[in-house]
């Protein structure tokens, strides 16, 4: 499991809290950096998992324990503590067959404020690219391409992999090259392409650093043994490769589903594509959803039981997972549980719905009674705050709800996204007489 490197990953370390107590290295290979973990604090105890005999060996004289026993195979629970401060997975996922497998079960051994700390190899650098545009792709004894290596992942994907375990991923840094001939390149390839700037750092970028926390709803046992209703899900599209790179990949979406798809293809306007969907809806719920939205294991359970919470106050409702409001100051506050790209917006402390005043576009729901209708006059921008306006007018209300989910844009920060600015004075102009709300809107973006 271990790469045997005899050295400290030193950015890693730093991100491993001093004052963690009890901490488990998976993979702990010599135990160098658990040593490093007691030298900076001398109270903390260390705990080393490593299959491979000699190198456990040498660790058990540098840690407090040392197991030799495989994450993916062995009952390590029924063997260890299950209220680690701490658990490290340094340069391992990677080596593993089942990484959200070894994820749940590291997920169920955390303490209340426990998180697991995470460094992963980039698929995405630069050097990779050159190998496969000049047709050799070949492995090595170490590095990116070390041929121990079984999963291959970029940013999305470790993002994807952590919320199918039922985690909340950061990202806390990167390792990253200089930039050279190749990677400048290459970089005006992806600007050639229209797509985000954010892969332009990511070709420089051989190494991601993750922090990651349990999601506040932890019972996936409980959710499977409660009676849910299946959903409609209707997407607005222009890109099947993205269509099918995130919503058709997700779990909720595998063989055997249980919920009706409906895909607009080419729609004029969001309004155009959703309204349609919406009479062709056969379900009771029905939720819009762009195409770049990736719906991890579990989402439908998790969100259907904020919608049930929701549907018992008896008022008419819409609820998305991203949503903002005003503070008393006036300045727009986030609330929800959404990874955007590569920033992890998190602002919810229950798996609770919790009110706002407007939702982004990305994903909202309604009951497909409820008589609202999206407005063709604003493309494919603003059309959730338009609705969530639409909903406050007839003293209905607005939520998020905690059902975590990775909203993997292509769309440039720099750069509006074509037709923004029009939406935007068609929707100021049809809220005129709500100028806080349109303010509200248009600091949090309107658009994602």
């Amino acid at each position: 499991m271990s790469l045997n490197y005899n050295s400290i990953n030193e950015p890693l370390l730093k991100r491993i809290p001093e004052n963690a107590q009890l901490v488990l290295d998976i993979g702990c290979d010599t135990g160098l950096l658990g040593e490093a973990i007691k030298i900076r604090n001398p109270d903390a105890y260390v705990v080393g998992l490593e299959m491979n005999t000699e190198s456990a060996a040498e660790a058990k004289n540098r840690l407090d324990e040392v197991h030799i026993l495989n994450i993916e195979k062995d009952n390590i629970k029924g063997k260890l503590s299950n209220c680690f401060d701490a658990i490290v997975f340094g340069d391992v996922l990677e080596h593993l067959y089942y990484p959200e497998k070894a994820l749940r079960t590291a997920r169920e051994m955390l303490s209340d404020n426990g998180k697991i700390y995470t460094c992963v190899p980039n698929m995405q650098h630069y050097s990779i690219l050159q190998m496969l545009l000049r047709g050799d792709f070949q492995y090595r004894d170490v590095g990116l391409l070390d041929r121990t290596h079984i999963r291959f992942m970029t940013m999305a994907s470790i993002m994807k992999l952590f919320l199918d375990a039922g985690m909340m991923p950061k990202k806390r840094g990167r390792l990253v090259n200089e930039s050279n001939a190749v990677s400048a390149m290459l970089a005006n390839c992806i600007k050639q392409l229209e797509y985000s700037e954010l892969n332009e750092e990511n070709l420089r970028t051989f190494q991601f650093l993750f922090e990651a926390s349990p999601m506040l709803t932890r019972f996936d046992a409980e959710l499977e043994q409660k009676s849910f209703n299946p959903l409609t899900f209707v997407i607005c599209t222009n890109d099947r490769d993205v269509l099918n790179t995130n919503v058709r990949a997700s779990p909720i979406f595998q063989p055997g589903h249980p919920h009706q798809i409906i895909i607009k293809d080419k729609a004029k306007s969001a309004a155009e594509g959703y309204n349609q969907g919406l009479q062709e809806a056969e379900n009771a719920v029905v939720v819009f959803l762009r195409d770049d939205v990736y719906l991890p294991h579990n989402w439908d359970m998790m969100f259907q039981d904020q919608v049930n919470q929701v549907s018992q106050l008896g008022m008419p409702w819409t609820m998305g997972c991203l949503g903002a409001l005003r503070a008393s100051s006036g300045r727009a506050i986030l609330n929800g549980a959404v990874i955007d790209r590569d920033t992890t917006l998190s602002s919810m402390s229950a798996a609770r719905p919790s009110p706002v005043e407007t939702l982004d576009d990305l994903l909202i729901a309604m009951p497909r009674d409820c008589g609202l209708r999206f407005d063709p006059q604003l493309g494919f921008h603003f059309f959730g705050a338009d609705i969530c306006l639409q909903n406050s007018a007839r003293n209905g209300k607005n939520y998020v709800g905690y059902a975590p989910c990775f909203h993997n844009s292509q769309v440039t920060a720099t750069h509006p996204p074509f037709g923004f600015h029009e939406s935007k004075s068609v929707f100021e102009k049809k809220w005129s007489s709500t100028p806080a709300l349109i303010d509200l809107c248009v600091k949090t973006g309107g658009s994602n």
